[in-house]
């Protein structure tokens, strides 16, 4: 976290360095407007790359390789900004490379590369999506949407038809992928625990707010000349710089996701009161409720049946449930939670750090302690 936080801050700070220097260029107002969302834009992807690359500690094998298809979705939006970037400052915007090679092949790659990292993530964490998971379903959709847009009409006469066809056609199916993710990333956040919520949050705000730029610039291509206020002022180009911004907060937050337990022992937030508030805290960790739910049946029985609350001081009977109870949830987190690797040890330190000296319940302790290894918890429970 402390890493991340510093990679953060550096980059932000170079960022309004660089863009206030570009403030102070002789040039036009169109050129210094372009330059500093450009390079704004460009570190704060970069930014985000680097922190989903620190933010792969403690996950299993798939989801360390989303996160890296997110970071490589990232890096390659910067060689397409970038590339604009050097064909501005070197004039070359109506060379035969930019007009009919094209600068958007590298968003071609983005979004690919955004729709299999959330299609990995979904699938390791059992997230239910049937038609979004199937690989082929975004790029025939996108394919079929993209042809239908060379159907519509142009006002463009600045360029020939070829070239603005061809703009549309990519800027269309970039944005149909993309938008394919975005849903994708919705749904998968409605379905896992609070903890994945935040990140999954930022990350849909970030996939649909750069959709929306390539299907507005896929309208855009069609009817709006390049001398337009639309893309001298940056109107077109402004908005990534703002999803950058929510890229660099998604990235962030899967951070704290791999954190959890360390931000969780150094919580200063009201204590659990009893071992019914160890079990939710330890149930948070869960990517996905439903897998665990018929473990936290029992806990649902003891707090109806015996109107057992977070705040009261609970019988040993009681602790001794809540104990069997937390060492299933345990056992879960070890050995069948499909995102994370959780070391028992660690999950014991963090455990005792945030809770054994303000819940004195000493059954349950002592319950827990009896089984340092929590492999036969789910059994226990019977």
């Amino acid at each position: 976290m402390k890493r991340a936080r510093i990679i953060v801050i550096t980059f932000l700070l170079l960022t309004a360095i660089l863009c206030g220097a570009i403030a102070l260029l002789h040039t036009t107002f169109a050129v210094k407007l372009f330059m500093i969302q450009a390079v704004s834009t460009t570190l704060l992807l970069t930014t985000a790359a680097i922190v989903f690359l620190l933010a792969r500690k403690g996950f299993r094998k798939h989801l360390r390789i989303a996160y890296v298809f997110f970071c490589l979705a990232l890096l390659w939006t910067v060689f397409g900004l970038v590339q604009a970037i050097v064909l501005a400052v070197f004039n070359a915007g109506e060379t035969r490379y930019a007009l009919y090679v094209g600068t958007d092949w590298p968003f071609y790659l983005m979004t690919i590369f955004a729709y299999f990292g959330i299609r990995t993530l979904a699938r390791q964490a059992q997230a239910e999506s049937k038609i979004l998971l199937q690989p082929w379903f975004p790029f025939v959709a996108a394919t079929i949407i993209s042809l239908l847009v060379l159907l519509l009409p142009t006002t463009r006469t600045d360029h020939s038809k070829g070239v603005v066809y061809i703009a549309a056609f990519d800027l269309a199916f970039c944005g149909v992928v993309l938008t394919c993710a975005t849903v994708l990333t919705y749904r998968t956040m409605r379905q896992l625990s609070v903890l994945y919520k935040s990140a999954l949050r930022w990350q849909t705000a970030y996939y649909g707010t750069t959709s929306f730029v390539f299907i507005l610039n896929t309208f855009a291509s069609l009817y709006v000349s390049t001398s337009s206020w639309y893309w001298n002022e940056g109107v077109g180009f402004s908005i990534y710089a703002f999803s950058s911004a929510l890229a660099v907060v998604a990235a962030f937050a899967f951070t704290r996701i791999a954190y959890a337990e360390q931000v969780a022992a150094q919580s200063d937030h009201k204590s659990a009161g009893n071992s019914i508030g160890i079990v939710t805290w330890a149930a948070q960790f869960a990517s996905n409720p439903v897998a665990i739910d018929p473990i936290l049946d029992d806990l649902r029985q003891l707090t109806a049946a015996e109107s057992a609350t977070h705040e009261q001081r609970l019988t040993d009977e009681q602790q001794q449930r809540t104990a069997r109870i937390y060492l299933a949830i345990e056992d879960y987190l070890i050995n069948k939670e499909p995102v994370r690797k959780f070391k028992p040890d660690e999950l014991r330190e963090t455990l005792e750090i945030r809770f054994k000296h303000s819940v004195p319940e000493a059954t349950f302790w002592q319950e827990i302690e009896s089984h340092p290894a929590a492999i036969q918890a789910t059994t226990e429970l019977g």
